[in-house]
């Protein structure tokens, strides 16, 4: 089941995640305990969509913003033993229907440079890199989204 994210019951989980699947694949020097402070507010702006198991535990998240029109995808992370799932791909296209619906008209995202795995999975969602962000080290991804079309071309 998928649903919004309730910070009290999921963002102890929502770190776990973001620690041991987004820290370790990114290409930045990060300061652990201040991201970690810095996320309930990160995390309060925009939207969070969450997969959960049978016991409304989270196994997945997916959180975004829109700004001008624009859905921008912050996170998205699956625990690793579910990975290869769907989870993944129901998510993002949980947030692309939200972002449908926030009248976004294209999706963008970054992916760390050398996360191939990631950048995979977002091509075969219909995403195209756009251009290296050598600040963040990353690769800019990005996608049209309309009304019955948010699977990909």
């Amino acid at each position: 089941m998928l649903r919004i994210r309730t910070p009290e019951q999921d963002d102890e989980i929502i770190w776990s995640l973001v620690e041991n699947q987004l820290i370790p694949k990114s290409n930045l020097n990060w300061d652990i305990p201040q991201l970690k402070k810095e996320m309930p507010a990160r995390l309060s702006k925009g939207f969070t969509h969450v997969k959960v198991d049978l016991v409304n535990r989270p196994v997945g998240f997916i959180h975004a913003v829109v700004i001008d029109r624009i859905l921008f995808i912050d996170m998205l992370a699956v625990h690793s033993d579910l990975q290869r799932k769907g989870i993944g791909q129901m998510l993002l296209q949980s947030a692309e229907k939200q972002g449908i619906q926030q009248s976004c008209s294209s999706v963008k995202l970054a992916v760390d440079a050398g996360n191939k795995p990631a950048q995979r999975f977002y091509e075969r969602a219909g995403y195209k890199s756009t251009q290296y962000l050598a600040s963040l080290q990353c690769w800019e991804m990005f996608k049209i989204i309309q009304p019955g079309n948010n699977s990909g071309p």
